[in-house]
């Protein structure tokens, strides 16, 4: 599967978790999948159309300090997540929201250096293998819900 399909597999796991959205839950886990795999599909498409960016970073760097930066990153969002999960005043609530959003885009570089330093097509087969388990689950949960 290429990345043309990935998306494509990944657009029909977007209609059908919006096929379980009611419009009385605005903040409803399927709202919050149909936002994660909106959010993935902008990224794949992002590096790949930066590519010469992402290549002037990984060779100035390399990949071991790379890898290391890729832990911090991922690390800072994990702090982010659990800041923006505590009850606090809106205002708190909204910084620790836009701190995330650039935590995220820090993970979202460091993924993208390592998916190239690590073999894209390779990253890209795990993908869509892992794209077509979930949905075979999804299908499977839905099955029983019948």
């Amino acid at each position: 599967m290429d990345i043309k399909e990935a998306i494509k597999q990944l657009k029909e796991l977007r209609a059908d978790r919006e096929s379980f959205l009611t419009l009385d839950e605005p903040d409803s886990e399927f709202t919050k999948d149909i936002k994660a795999i909106d959010t993935v599909i902008a990224v794949i498409n992002d590096f790949h159309e930066k590519p010469d960016e992402l290549r002037a970073i990984m060779e100035h760097y390399g990949y071991e300090a790379q890898r290391e930066q890729f832990v911090e990153e991922c690390a800072e969002a994990i702090h982010a997540v659990q800041k923006c999960k505590r009850k606090k005043s809106v205002q708190e609530s909204r910084e620790a929201f836009e701190n995330l959003k650039g935590e995220i885009a820090d993970v979202l570089i460091m993924a993208a250096q390592m998916y190239h330093f690590l073999g894209a097509d390779e990253i890209d087969r795990i993908i869509a293998e892992k794209l077509d388990r979930q949905i075979e689950r999804i299908r499977s949960e839905e099955n029983e819900h019948q």
